[in-house]
């Protein structure tokens, strides 16, 4: 069963500016199909263990530079929560940890780093698109900034009722866990 609170994922622009947001997501969905995988580096890990498994999501696209190209993108719920990476987790997923590491220079793969690589990582949710009569919701919540991950939006919030009707039109009712 899903809660109330929704959580939004913020995904920022790399700050490695060669590597694309749109690539490093397009990788984070194809990995597993229909899932998001998150590999992290500490301080999102960290934040991360708010998150459990059937927390609603709604994945936040750019961060906190650019407030007229941001949206909500995907809808979902957590499916596996948040757990420490592994160096086999380098390997499982070896695209998407090469192109995370290109981009966000904390992100660290090379297996003689195997303690900072054990206090990264991973969190598996279950995503959306929203259909084509639905389209992706402008940012309805507080600006981003620097350095948020995870941004809880729970009822009574002014922006509660736009958020969770737009993740009940993108998520099909027959997928939300009970």
């Amino acid at each position: 069963m899903v809660g109330s609170t929704i959580w939004v994922i913020v995904f920022a622009q790399p700050s490695n500016k060669s590597v694309k947001l749109r690539d490093i997501h397009r990788e984070r969905c194809k990995t597993i199909p229909g899932m998001l995988v998150d590999l992290m580096y500490p301080n999102r890990f960290a934040d991360s263990m708010a998150l459990k498994t059937n927390d609603r999501i709604v994945v936040h696209f750019g961060g906190s530079f650019d407030p007229q190209a941001q949206h909500l993108v995907q809808a979902g719920y957590v499916l596996y929560p948040a757990r420490q990476m592994t160096e086999s987790d380098i390997i499982t997923y070896a695209t998407l940890s090469q192109i995370t590491a290109k981009g966000f220079p904390r992100f660290e793969i090379d297996p003689k780093y195997s303690e900072l690589i054990r206090r990264q990582g991973v969190i598996i949710y279950r995503v959306f698109d929203p259909p084509v009569s639905v389209g992706m919701l402008a940012r309805q919540y507080r600006q981003p900034r620097a350095g948020d991950n995870f941004i809880p939006i729970l009822p009574g919030m002014p922006e509660y009722m736009k958020v969770d009707d737009w993740w009940n039109e993108v998520v099909p009712s027959d997928q939300i866990p009970v």
